[in-house]
C-alpha cells in the first residue's frame, strides 16, 4: 500500500471515530439541554458546552465546514448560558434543539456520504439573533464563585487570601470564571486549574468502559453459545460412563473435569452476558425531549419522572424496546393525561405526571408507565369490541375487570374521539404488546377511570441462553420458556372436559383452554391417553399446554431457523441438546394467537353452515 492510500486510510479511520463519538455526544447533548431548562444545573451546561466544543473543534480539523459553523454559534450562545448572562427558557432550548437536532442530522450526512448536506444559515441566523437580543447581564452565582475557589485551594494551588482578591477583582464591571483570572494574574497555570476541576469531577468515577464493536460481542456471544452446548453434551457423556460402568480414576478424572468446565462455562457465560448488558437509561433518555414536544403540540403541562435509568438490559432488547416505549409514551401523553383546564374542572392538579419506573425481579426486568390521565373507559372499550363484532355481549358481560382492560390490546381497536397524529390509546397498542411478545416478554395494562392508568412490561435479562421446560409430544421434543411456566398438571379423570367442542382443563373451579402439541403440530391422529398439561401464563391469558411427557428443566441456547424456515407460527427458534438432537423453542403467544384464529374460522364456518341450512 502506498503512502497515499495509508494515509486516507487513517483519515476514513478518524472520520469514523469522530462520527460515533459525536452522536453520544449529541444525544446526551439534547438530552441534557431538555433538564437544564426545568432546572439550570451548571455540571450539566459545561457538560453540554465541552460537547459542542470537542465537536467544533475535530469538525473543523476533518474540514466540515458547515458543520462547524454551527456548533460555533451554539457555542456562542452556551457560553452566555454557562456565564450566567443568558436564562435557558423555554425560546432559548428551542433554539439550541434545532440547532442539535441539524448537527445531528448532518453527522448521519458524513456517516452516509461523507459530505454535509444540510443548510445551516437559517439556523445559525436565529442563533445570531439570540446572541444580541437575550443578553442579560446577570453574575454567576457566589457560591458557585466560592466553590470554584475552594476547590483550588482545597489543592493547594491558591491561598484563601489570593482567593479573596481574585473574587474582588472579579466583581468590577468582569465576566471572566475564577479560574480565568488565577491563570491571568499567574497565581497558577492553566493546566492547574484544568486538572483540579477534572480531579473533582471524577472523583470516585473513574472509567471503568470501553468501547467495543458490536459484531465482536456478537461472535463472542455465539462461542459462548457453543461452549454451553459442549458443556451439556459432556455433562451426558459422563452421565453414561455412569451408567455403562468404567475404571474409578477414569470416572473421578471425567467427573472433575466436568464439573471444572461447567463451573467455566457458567461464568463465563454470566460474564459475557454482563457485557452485553446496556443501561435502559439508553431508552429512556429520548422521553424527555418526546414529552416536551408533544407537551408544546397539545397544550399540556406534564412533569415527568423517570427511575431506574442504571437498570441493565441486553442490547438487543434494548433496541427493540425503543418503539414500543415511544408509542405508550405518546399515547399516554395526548390521549392520557387531560389539558390544565379540564384537569382543574376535575378537582386534579394543573401538571399532569408521567412516570417511567425500571427495576430488576429476579431474571427478569420490569417497566412500569403510569399516568394520573383520563384512564380507561371500559364500557366504552367494550362498547367498541361488540360493535366491530369481535366478541357477543354474553362473552363481554363474563370478563373480569382485567381481562376486560387487555381489550384495549386487540388489532384496530380505538376509542378515541378524533383522530390526531399520534391517536388514542387504542391504536397501535396491539403492535406493542405484539413487539413485547416477540421478546418473550409480558405486557399488562390496569387503569382507574379518570384517575390513572398504569402499562407494566415484563422482560427477561437477554433472549440469547434462557431455562426453558423441555417436553414430549409424541416423538418429537418441545421447548417451552420457563419464564412463562407457572404449573404443571398430570392428567387425571375428570379434569379434561369438552364446552362448545373445544377440550378445556378444569382445575380448581377455574376453566382453562388447551392447546394440544400434537394436534397442531403433527400429522397423526391417534391421540394417548394421559399425560401431562403445562399451565402458561402470558399477560392476563391463562392457558394450557397439553404434551404426553415432560423431560425436565435445561438451559437452551436460542439458535435462529435460518431464511426459509424463520416464518413458522408458534416456533421462535431452536436449540441443540447434549445428545445432539435439534428440538424446536415454542412461541407461545404466537401459538395461543394460531390456536384462537382456528377456533374463529371453526365458529364461523359453523354459522355460516347452520345459516345455510336455515
Amino acid at each position: 500500500m502506498d503512502d497515499q492510500a495509508l494515509q486516507k486510510d487513517e483519515m476514513q479511520e478518524i472520520i469514523d471515530e469522530f462520527i460515533v463519538e459525536s452522536s453520544e455526544l449529541m444525544d446526551n447533548v439534547i438530552q441534557d439541554i431538555v433538564a437544564i431548562e426545568q432546572s439550570q444545573d451548571e455540571e450539566k451546561v459545561n457538560g453540554i458546552f465541552r460537547a459542542v466544543h470537542t465537536i467544533k473543534g475535530t469538525a473543523s480539523f476533518l474540514g466540515f465546514n458547515v458543520l462547524t459553523a454551527l456548533a460555533h454559534k451554539g457555542e456562542d450562545l452556551l457560553g452566555l448560558v454557562r456565564k450566567g448572562e443568558m436564562k435557558t427558557d423555554q425560546e432559548v432550548a428551542d433554539v439550541l434543539l434545532e440547532a442539535f437536532d441539524l448537527m445531528k442530522l448532518m453527522i448521519e450526512d458524513i456517516r452516509t456520504g461523507g459530505v454535509e448536506n444540510h443548510d445551516a444559515s437559517s439556523v445559525i441566523e436565529k442563533l445570531a439573533g439570540f446572541l444580541v437580543s437575550k443578553k442579560k447581564n446577570a453574575e454567576p452565582p457566589q457560591e458557585e464563585k466560592k466553590k470554584i475557589g475552594e476547590m483550588l485551594i482545597e489543592e493547594k494551588i491558591i491561598t484563601k487570601g489570593e482567593l479573596e482578591d481574585v473574587l474582588k477583582k472579579q466583581e468590577t464591571e468582569t465576566d471572566k470564571m475564577v479560574g480565568e483570572i488565577v491563570v491571568e494574574e499567574k497565581l497558577a497555570t492553566e493546566g492547574q486549574v484544568k486538572n483540579t476541576l477534572i480531579k473533582q469531577k471524577t472523583a470516585g468515577k473513574e472509567e471503568q468502559s470501553i468501547r467495543i464493536d458490536v459484531k465482536k460481542l456478537d461472535e463472542l456471544m455465539n462461542l459462548v453459545g457453543e461452549l454451553v452446548l459442549g458443556k451439556n453434551r459432556l455433562i451426558l457423556v459422563n452421565s453414561l460412563a455412569k451408567k455403562e460402568g468404567g475404571g474409578e480414576s477414569v470416572l473421578d478424572n471425567l467427573a472433575d473435569v466436568t464439573s471444572y468446565v461447567e463451573g467455566i462455562t457458567n461464568e463465563l457465560q454470566l460474564s459475557v452476558m454482563r457485557a452485553r448488558l446496556v443501561p435502559i437509561g439508553k431508552v429512556f433518555s429520548k422521553i424527555p425531549r418526546m414529552v416536551r414536544d408533544l407537551c408544546g403540540e397539545f397544550k399540556k403541562d406534564i412533569e415527568l419522572k423517570v427511575e431506574g435509568e442504571e437498570t441493565e438490559l441486553d442490547r438487543s432488547l434494548i433496541e427493540a424496546l425503543t418503539d414500543p416505549m415511544i408509542h405508550i409514551v405518546r399515547n399516554s401523553v395526548d390521549h392520557g393525561v387531560e389539558v390544565p383546564a379540564e384537569r382543574e374542572k376535575k378537582g386534579k392538579n394543573r401538571k399532569g405526571l408521567l412516570s417511567i419506573k425500571a427495576y430488576n425481579e429476579g431474571n427478569h426486568v420490569i417497566i412500569d408507565i403510569f399516568d394520573d390521565g383520563k384512564g380507561i373507559n371500559l364500557q366504552a372499550v367494550k362498547d367498541k369490541v361488540k360493535e366491530k363484532g369481535l366478541m357477543s355481549e354474553a362473552e363481554l358481560a363474563s370478563l373480569s375487570t382485567k381481562e376486560a382492560m387487555n381489550l384495549v390490546f386487540i388489532p384496530g381497536l380505538s376509542t378515541a374521539q378524533k383522530v390526531s397524529s399520534v391517536s388514542g390509546r387504542g391504536v397501535g397498542m396491539d403492535v406493542v404488546k405484539t413487539n413485547i411478545e416477540k421478546m418473550n416478554g409480558q405486557a399488562y395494562i390496569d387503569s382507574e377511570e379518570g384517575q390513572w392508568t398504569k402499562l407494566t412490561i415484563k422482560l427477561p435479562l437477554t433472549l440469547a441462553i434462557m431455562r426453558a421446560l423441555i417436553v414430549k409430544s409424541e416423538d418429537e421434543l418441545f421447548a417451552i420458556p420457563l419464564n412463562m411456566v407457572t404449573e404443571l398438571v398430570k392428567l387425571k379423570e375428570g379434569l379434561l372436559k369438552t364446552v362448545d367442542k373445544n377440550e378445556v382443563l378444569v382445575l380448581r373451579n377455574t376453566v382453562i383452554p388447551l392447546m394440544d402439541l400434537q394436534k397442531t403440530f403433527s400429522r397423526k391422529t391417534e391421540e394417548k391417553q394421559g399425560g401431562y398439561v403445562v399451565i402458561c401464563n402470558i399477560g392476563e391469558k391463562v392457558v394450557g399446554i397439553k404434551v404426553h411427557s415432560v423431560v425436565g428443566q435445561e438451559e437452551v441456547v436460542i439458535k435462529p431457523l435460518g431464511e426459509f424456515l424463520k416464518n413458522i407460527k408458534g416456533i421462535s427458534g431452536a436449540t441443540i441438546r447434549g445428545d445432539g438432537k435439534v428440538i424446536l423453542i415454542l412461541d407461545i403467544p404466537s401459538v395461543i394467537l394460531h390456536h384462537n384464529n382456528q377456533k374463529k374460522a371453526y365458529s364461523h364456518l359453523r354459522a355460516v353452515s347452520a345459516s345455510a341450512m336455515n
